[in-house]
């Protein structure tokens, strides 16, 4: 037994030059740098998941929600989904948006004709107007008229396009 203990210690003391002290703190200061590398490592990891997540929802709450809604008759234009389309075929839809338009403060909001009638878009009430002009969008009664126009203030409406439409 003292031979396997003394082949050890030959061992040891021999390893690259180093004594059995040496290598004990050259080790120990080894660990001590790689606790610390595998720490900035694991909490460079851990920011680098929580951007990739804030990311994608700060993506996700900007982004328009576009999937298209359906009007089939007269009645008021709810704040989302910011797109229509106006399959009133029958007869013209009179849409209508509230006098207080605080709801539909900077929405863009796009509604096109699928039918061939002449359609109104009225802001009820006194007050806000579409441009300052008027408070009606008389579209033209093709398909694919329309107007995309944008609420910058509770009673003011800026319009950015009059297809085949004129407001009155």
């Amino acid at each position: 037994m003292s031979a396997k203990f003394d082949f050890e210690k030959e061992w040891l003391s021999k390893l690259d030059g180093f004594t059995k002290a040496e290598l004990k703190d050259r080790v120990q200061t080894q660990w001590k740098y790689r606790g610390f590398t595998l720490a900035t490592s694991v909490l460079a990891i851990m920011f680098g998941i929580a951007a990739i997540v804030l990311g994608a929802l700060a993506y996700s709450y900007l982004q328009y929600d576009i999937a298209p809604a359906f009007v089939r008759g007269s009645g008021p234009i709810p704040p989302t989904p910011y797109v229509f389309y106006v399959d009133a075929a029958g007869s013209a839809a009179a849409m209508v948006l509230p006098n207080d338009l605080s709801a539909y403060v900077g929405k863009v909001i796009r509604i096109w004709s699928r039918t061939s009638q002449a359609h109104t878009l009225t802001i009820d009430g006194f007050g806000s107007t579409f441009d300052g002009l008027g408070n009606t969008v008389q579209f033209g009664g093709a398909i694919g008229d329309g107007v995309v126009f944008e609420v910058i203030l509770p009673n003011l409406v800026v319009t950015h396009i009059l297809k085949g439409s004129t407001i009155v």
